[in-house]
C-alpha cells in the first residue's frame, strides 16, 4: 500500500526541489549562491600583485586571474583597486600577444561588463590591438582548437569586433566586416547545436568555458539577434545540465570529463550548483585556497542570465521519476547528427545512463570519455563539508581506480536500472595495434603538412597521438566510489551486493562464476576476467530503498526475479531479465568499423577557416573487420532499440528534435524554443509546446507527451455532443476506449496509463464527423 507520508518525508530527506517553486523564490536562491561564489573569489581566493599563475605560462593566465577582476568589480564596484591592477599588470607584449583562448573570453567579459573601470579605459586598446593583429592558430577569427576553445574565441572575437567598430572605427577599418563574419559563425554554430547537440556533451570539465562567451553575448551584445541566439544556446546548456545533474554530479555519460567523482568538485559541478542548488553537503571555501573550479563559475554568477523555470523544474526531477530518455549527439565537430546514441534513466533515488560511442579508443582523443555512470542520491547534511552522492563507473582493460577513457574493446548496454558492460580483446590484438599505429603516424604527417600551409609560422605541437590505453588486457572493471560516502558490500550466491545511502546494487560476473572485489582507499573495484578472444563483463542492477525495505528483501528479489543467461556468451550475446521482468538482450559486435573524435586534429584545408567543420576537415579512413566493431545491438522484450533514430533529447517532459526544444513544466512555466528557422522563436503556450492537429471546430492538446502515469486530452472546440477517445497501439489494437457527452467548449479528459506497456501509441479523438489522431509515447 502506498504510504504518502513516508514518501513525502523521503522526498524532503534527499533534497528534491519543491514542485511549486516560483520564479521569485528561485531568484532569491540563485542570488544567495551567486554571492557566495563572488564573495569567495573577491575576498578569499589566493592572489597577489603578480598573479599566482602570472606570465611564466602566458597561454592561459586569464583562466586564473580574470575571475578575480570580475568578482572584485561585481562586489566592490569598478573603482576597486584590487580589480583594477590585473589588466595593467598583464599588459606586456609577451602576455597580451601570446595569450590563449581562456584569456580572451574573460577579457571581453570584463571589457563589456565594466567598461568604465579605470583599468579597462587605459588598457582596452592595447588588448584589442594585440588580439586583432595576431595571425597564428590562436588568432581571434580563424583560430583552431577544441569545441570549448572555439566557443571562447569566436564569442570574444564578436565582442572585440563590436568594441572596435563602436569605439575605434578609424583604427580598425575592417571591424564591421569581422563583426558580420563572427555573427555568421555564431548563428551557424547555434543552429548546429540545436540540430545535433554539442561535441563536448555533459562536460564536467569544460561546461563553464563553453558558456562564458555566450553569457557575455547575452548580457552585452548590441545586436538583438545575437542576444536571442545566445539565450537559446544558454537554454540548451542549462537544459542539458538540468537533466543530468544530481546532487552536484553530472550523471550518465560525459565527453571531455573530469576525473573527480564527488559532489560539487569539478568546474561544471559549480555551474550546476549555482543554477540548481541541490548539494548533499555544505558549500564552503577556504580563505587563501585556489579553487579555480569554483572561481570559473563567477561569470555565470555575475551574468543576468537565468535558466527558464521550465529548466529549473526539470532539474528537480520531481515530475520525471522512473523515466527513460533516448538521446543522441553528432560526432565531435557536430557532423553526422545521431551518430552517438545515449540512454538515460531517472529513477526514484538515482540516475543511470550510457553513451554508445562509435569512437575507436585508439587515440589520445579518447581519454576524456565516460561511457556510463550511476549517481545515487544521499540524505543531505548541510552541516558538513565532506559528503558526496554515490557514484559507480566502469571500463574494461584498465586499472579500476582510473577515472576515465573510452577503452577500445568496451561495449555497454543500458536500460532503466540495468547496465551491461562487456569487454572482448581480439585474438589479433597485436596485428590491429600495429595497423592502427601506422595509420596514426600517417595522420600525424598529414596534419603537420596541412597545418603548416594554413599557419606557416606557427610552432604549435602536433596533437595527434596514439593512446597509451590500447592494452592487451582481457578484463572488465567497475568502481564503486566510497570516499566521503556510505558504502558497504557483501558477496552472496556469486553476486556482489552493495548497500548505498538510498539504493542497493547487485553486480554479476559474465565470465567468472562471481566477480572479484578489491578494496582501496577511495573505492571498491569489481572485476571480471576472461581469456583473450572471449567475452567478459559485469551486469549491474539498481534497486531503490523506497522499493526494498532491506538488503535481504533486495537480495531475495534479485535471486527470485532476475536471471543472467550465459548460454550464448561464446557468440557474444548476453541476456538478462531484470526485476521488472523485462528481457534485455545484448549482442557484442566484434566486427565493424569506427571513427575517432577529430577535435582540432583534422587535415584537408590548406587555408585558415573561420569554422572548423568536417568536412572539409577530415581524419583517416579506418579499417573494417574483426576487432574493429564498437557499438553493440540490443533489444528489450524483443523490440530492437539499437536501430532507432533518436532525437537529440527525447523523454518525459523534455524533447529536442528537428531543432525544436520542448520542456513541459505545467501551464505557466512550460517552454518551447523553435530554432527551425534562422532565429529561435520562443513560446510558453501549451499548444505550441505540444502541437496537435487542428480541424475547423478547434484543437486538441496532449500533455505531457511522452507520459507515464497519465495523459491529459484537452479539447477546445465549439462542438457539443458525443465524443470518443481511443488509445491504440502500434499493432492497431484498441487498448483504451472512453466516450462522453461534451457539454462545454473547453474540457479536459484524463487517460490513465499506469498499467500500459512503454512504447509508441496513437490517441484517436472523434467528435461528430471529425476524427483526429495524435502520436504519443508512454514510458
Amino acid at each position: 500500500m502506498f504510504d504518502f507520508k513516508k514518501t513525502f518525508l523521503l522526498l524532503i530527506m534527499i533534497g528534491l526541489h519543491v514542485i511549486n517553486l516560483h520564479a521569485a523564490d528561485y531568484e532569491s536562491e540563485f542570488k544567495y549562491r551567486a554571492q557566495k561564489i563572488i564573495n569567495y573569489v573577491a575576498d578569499d581566493y589566493k592572489w597577489d600583485a603578480s598573479g599566482w599563475y602570472n606570465c611564466n605560462n602566458p597561454s592561459d593566465y586569464g583562466k586564473y586571474n580574470w575571475p578575480i577582476v570580475v568578482a572584485s568589480f561585481q562586489k566592490y564596484g569598478i573603482n576597486n583597486p584590487k580589480g583594477n591592477q590585473y589588466l595593467t599588470h598583464f599588459n606586456t607584449e609577451s602576455c597580451i600577444y601570446n595569450r590563449f583562448h581562456f584569456n580572451v573570453v574573460g577579457e571581453t567579459y570584463i571589457f563589456t561588463h565594466y567598461w568604465d573601470a579605470p583599468s579597462v579605459k587605459s588598457n582596452i586598446k592595447d588588448y584589442l590591438t594585440a588580439a586583432w593583429n595576431r595571425t597564428d592558430s590562436y588568432n581571434l577569427f580563424t583560430s583552431e582548437g577544441t569545441e570549448n576553445h572555439l566557443a571562447m574565441t569566436r564569442t570574444a572575437a564578436y565582442l572585440y569586433a563590436q568594441i572596435a567598430k563602436d569605439s575605434f572605427p578609424n583604427d580598425f577599418p575592417n571591424a564591421a566586416q569581422k563583426l558580420a563574419e563572427m555573427k555568421s559563425w555564431l548563428m551557424d554554430w547555434a543552429a548546429m547545436l540545436y540540430t545535433s547537440g554539442p561535441g563536448e556533451w555533459n562536460s564536467s570539465t569544460y561546461l563553464p568555458f563553453s558558456i562564458t562567451g555566450w553569457l557575455a553575448l547575452y548580457d552585452r551584445a548590441k545586436d538583438p539577434d545575437v542576444r536571442l541566439v545566445a539565450r537559446a544556446v544558454l537554454d540548451y546548456y542549462a537544459a542539458e545540465v538540468a537533466l543530468h545533474y544530481t546532487q552536484g554530479i553530472t550523471g550518465g555519460y560525459e565527453s571531455r570529463n573530469s576525473s573527480g567523482y564527488e559532489s560539487v568538485v569539478n568546474y561544471g559541478d559549480y555551474v550546476g550548483w549555482l543554477w540548481f542548488g541541490e548539494s548533499p553537503k555544505k558549500i564552503t571555501f577556504t580563505p587563501g585556497s585556489q579553487n579555480n573550479e569554483a572561481a570559473t563559475a563567477v561569470y555565470a554568477a555575475s551574468s543576468t542570465y537565468r535558466p527558464p523555470m521550465a529548466v529549473v523544474k526539470l532539474a528537480s526531477k520531481a515530475d520525471i521519476l522512473n523515466s527513460m530518455y533516448y538521446n543522441s549527439k553528432g560526432e565531435y565537430l557536430l557532423n553526422n547528427p545521431g551518430a552517438i546514441k545515449q540512454t538515460f534513466y531517472v529513477g526514484k533515488t538515482f540516475t543511470l545512463g550510457a553513451a554508445y560511442l562509435p569512437y575507436g579508443g585508439f587515440t589520445g582523443g579518447d581519454t576524456q570519455f565516460q561511457m556510463w555512470k550511476f549517481v545515487g542520491k544521499v540524505a543531505p547534511d548541510t552541516t558538513i563539508t565532506a559528503k558526496t552522492a554515490n557514484v559507480i563507473v566502469g571500463y574494461g582493460g584498465k586499472e579500476w581506480n582510473k577515472a576515465r577513457g573510452r577503452m577500445p574493446w568496451d561495449q555497454v548496454v543500458h536500460h532503466r536500472n540495468v547496465l551491461i558492460q562487456t569487454t572482448k580483446v581480439p585474438l589479433n590484438f597485436t596485428a590491429i595495434k600495429s595497423e592502427i599505429q601506422s595509420i596514426i603516424e600517417t595522420w600525424k604527417s598529414n596534419w603537420t603538412t596541412d597545418f603548416m600551409k594554413r599557419f606557416p609560422f606557427d610552432a604549435k605541437p602536433n596533437p595527434v597521438n596514439m593512446s597509451a590505453d590500447v592494452l592487451d588486457a582481457s578484463f572488465s572493471y567497475m568502481a564503486v566510489w566510497k570516499k566521503n560516502a556510505t558504502v558497504s558490500y557483501e558477496i552472496a550466491n556469486n553476486i556482489a551486493y552493495f548497500t548505498l545511502d538510498s539504493n542497493f546494487v547487485a553486480i554479476r560476473s559474465i565470465a567468472q562464476i562471481a566477480p572479484t572485489v578489491t578494496t582501496a582507499t577511495d573505492n571498491y573495484g569489481i572485476k571480471d576476467t576472461s581469456n583473450k578472444g572471449e567475452l567478459c563483463g559485469l551486469v549491474l542492477e539498481v534497486g531503490s530503498k523506497r522499493d526494498y525495505a532491506s538488503l535481504e528483501a533486495f537480495k531475495n528479489a534479485i535471486q527470485t526475479k532476475t536471471l543472467l543467461d550465459k548460454s550464448q556468451v561464446e557468440s557474444g550475446r548476453v541476456i538478462y531479465k531484470n526485476l521488472e521482468g523485462e528481457v534485455i538482450s545484448m549482442q557484442y559486435n566484434s566486427s565493424g568499423t569506427f571513427t575517432e573524435p577529430i577535435y582540432d586534429w583534422g587535415y584537408g584545408p590548406t587555408t585558415p577557416q573561420i569554422a572548423q567543420k568536417s568536412p572539409p576537415f577530415v581524419q583517416p579512413q579506418w579499417p573494417h573487420g574483426e576487432g574493429y566493431g564498437r557499438v553493440p545491438t540490443w533489444s528489450v522484450n524483443n523490440v530492437n532499440v539499437s536501430a532507432s533514430n533518436l532525437a537529440v533529447y527525447k523523454g518525459k517532459n523534455f524533447e529536442l528534435s528537428n531543432r525544436i526544444l520542448r520542456i513541459y513544466a505545467g501551464k505557466s512555466d512550460s517552454l518551447r524554443v523553435d530554432f527551425s528557422g534562422n532565429l529561435p522563436v520562443y513560446s510558453t503556450t501549451i499548444s505550441d509546446i505540444f502541437p496537435v492537429a487542428i480541424n475547423r471546430n478547434g484543437n486538441i492538446e496532449l500533455y505531457p507527451n511522452p507520459a507515464k502515469e497519465l495523459v491529459n486530452v484537452e479539447v477546445n472546440s465549439s462542438y457539443i455532443g458525443s465524443i470518443t477517445i481511443e488509445l491504440i497501439d502500434l499493432m492497431g489494437r484498441s487498448i483504451y476506449l472512453f466516450t462522453d457527452d461534451k457539454k462545454f467548449n473547453k474540457q479536459i479528459y484524463t487517460i490513465p496509463l499506469s498499467k500500459k506497456h512503454s512504447g509508441i501509441y496513437f490517441v484517436k479523438f472523434k467528435e461528430g464527423q471529425y476524427v483526429l489522431t495524435r502520436k504519443m509515447q508512454i514510458y
